[in-house]
């Protein structure tokens, strides 16, 4: 479980690295067109080999699904805390290095820290984004794949299914 969260988490340092060094050019949406796809495959991916490995630990057991799921969300928890811990360090030992301000000073807005709302990031914002929306729909639903919560939810179900169709 560690190494899949610490490779989770390499995965947002180099997408808060490559904000840092596009800076201004960063598109319109706030993000590089070719990254979102790249960064979502490449947590998707992440996300689903920890599930095989999960499910080799736990395969005679009943309950699958359940304990797939709660394993992949405790994942999910584990690298949000992780992440919070390094964004507060970055935020208050290396200003300089925060992705964070360099998107908000963009915006023209400032930025007051990172903020631990594990409640409203994990669960309730998922269901917003689909709310609000983005500027276009394959936008707005690989946003809401990409959410913690809904890749704790859809992973272990496709990998069952997959393998109910192996087999």
């Amino acid at each position: 479980m560690l190494y899949s969260a610490a490779v989770l988490l390499a995965i947002n340092l180099l997408d808060g690295f490559i904000i840092l060094k596009r800076g201004s050019r960063i598109t319109p949406d706030g993000y590089p067109h070719w990254l979102n796809p790249l960064i979502g495959v490449s947590i998707f991916l992440v996300y689903f080999l920890f599930v095989i490995k999960a499910y080799q630990q736990i395969r005679n057991k009943k309950n699958i699904y359940l304990k797939l799921v709660s394993w992949s969300f405790l994942l999910s928890v584990i690298t949000y805390i992780l992440f919070y811990i390094l964004q507060l360090i970055t935020f208050k030992y290396f200003p300089q290095w925060d992705p964070s301000i360099v998107s908000y000073k963009e915006l023209g807005a400032e930025y007051s820290g990172p903020q631990f709302r594990p409640f409203y990031d994990l669960l309730i914002g998922p269901f917003e984004i689909l709310y609000y929306g983005s500027s276009t729909f394959l936008r707005t639903f690989f946003n809401f794949i990409q959410q913690k919560l809904i890749l704790s939810l859809l992973i272990p179900g496709l990998f069952l299914f997959f393998k109910k169709i192996k087999s």
